[in-house]
């Protein structure tokens, strides 16, 4: 089984790529798909781009040329949560796209022909997912850990991983939309730029995915960290742990798995 690994910034994908036995090296659409092993499993790493419509083709691609069995996103968001702070992580729950709006047609966020709002990740590798992000933070609390320090630098105290709502959309949340989502969907955690997008895509090619962010800021205009210096010293890192635990528990579930493949198909609403 082979998976796909996308990455919303090119520091995350970095530190995977530089943890991989690489097999190949192939440019499709002006992307470079790096295939190999990591941590002993099979897989295509990614640069997913930015924005819905960039992410989509990502993914497409990867299913459509690469036969991918399943994806794992990983990236950064804005926390539109009072309980959800820098440094936690969210894995998804439920993504919908808060920039469609397709009425009198269709319901608000509802997408046209595919009559659903919310895509729903797969129920074992969102288990697998949540685990792995809850064993890391745990981790980073003890204070010999590497990142004790970076840590430190932001404010990062008591870091933590939950399963919420996901939104996406094609545009950076000031203080006044995030205000607007929420005030549309209480249920909404966290927002970005790719994960409903590549759900839906999963959802179309029937294939199990699970999108996971790390919180950087708290979806306004005045941002109070230097976000580059996040990626580069605490999301890449959050990204090549947390994928660690993954691969592991998914190398000890395909060994005991008599067809080689555990992931169930996405749930539907």
């Amino acid at each position: 089984m082979t998976i796909g690994i996308m990455g919303a910034m090119t520091e995350e994908i970095s530190s995977i790529v530089a943890n991989m036995k690489i097999t190949a090296r192939e440019v499709i659409a002006d992307r470079e798909f790096i295939s190999g092993s990591f941590n002993g499993q099979k897989c295509v790493t990614v640069f997913s781009r930015w924005g819905k419509v960039a992410s989509a083709i990502t993914a497409t691609i990867l299913f459509d040329h690469f036969h991918v069995a399943s994806i794992i996103f990983s990236g950064v968001a804005g926390s539109v949560s009072d309980d959800i702070t820098i440094g936690d992580i969210v894995i998804s729950h439920k993504l919908y796209q808060h920039d469609m709006n397709a009425e009198p047609l269709f319901k608000k966020f509802m997408i046209p022909l595919r009559d659903k709002i919310d895509f729903i990740p797969d129920e074992t590798l969102t288990n697998i997912a949540l685990a792995s992000a809850e064993k890391f933070v745990l981790d980073l609390q003890k204070p010999t850990h590497q990142l004790h320090s970076a840590l430190s630098k932001f404010d990062i105290t008591q870091p933590k991983a939950l399963t919420r709502c996901i939104a996406s959309g094609d545009q950076f949340v000031t203080k006044a939309l995030s205000h607007e989502i929420v005030a549309n969907r209480a249920d909404t955690a966290a927002v970005e730029m790719e994960g409903a997008a590549v759900a839906q895509v999963c959802d179309e090619f029937d294939k199990p995915f699970v999108i996971i962010r790390t919180i950087s800021d708290n979806a306004n205009e005045q941002a109070p960290i230097d976000f580059m210096a996040f990626v580069t010293e605490i999301a890449k890192n959050y990204t090549l742990g947390i994928l660690t635990g993954i691969t592991d528990a998914l190398n000890r579930e395909l060994k005991r798995a008599e067809k080689g493949c555990i992931l169930s198909k996405p749930r539907t609403n």
